[in-house]
């Protein structure tokens, strides 16, 4: 993994912002905070967090051995549910609607790898 990357990133905070890491609640990429703003589903893809070296494949779970070789064993529980690329995130919700002009309802998928 390259440094911006999910595991690198929490790894640092960890060792560096100790505090931080600790009031951590989910950690997430861009389009899966903007899926939680649509939504309010905390939820990641199998191809972004394989991506990110924090799955292990084929069975598409985190890998707590992983986790434990970037020294972030416990942040499992800061890491989304995980889906497949087309499986519906969530839907839009009234206030997201209201926010956005997007009709309530309507569905928002994962996505796939590197696809904003």
């Amino acid at each position: 993994p390259w440094p911006a990357q999910t595991p690198t990133l929490l790894a640092w905070v960890k060792q560096h912002e100790p505090d931080l890491y600790a009031a951590t609640g989910t950690a997430l990429l861009c389009k899966y905070f903007i899926a939680f703003c649509l939504t309010g589903e905390q939820v990641s893809d199998v191809s972004d967090m394989s991506g990110c070296g924090l799955v292990r494949m084929p069975e598409g779970v985190y890998d707590a051995e992983l986790l434990a070789l970037y020294g972030i064993e416990d942040a499992q529980a800061k890491l989304p549910r995980l889906l497949d690329s087309a499986d519906i995130a969530g839907t839009v919700t009234a206030s997201a609607a209201e926010e956005t002009g997007l009709a309530e309802g309507t569905p928002v998928i994962a996505g796939y790898f590197d696809v904003v």
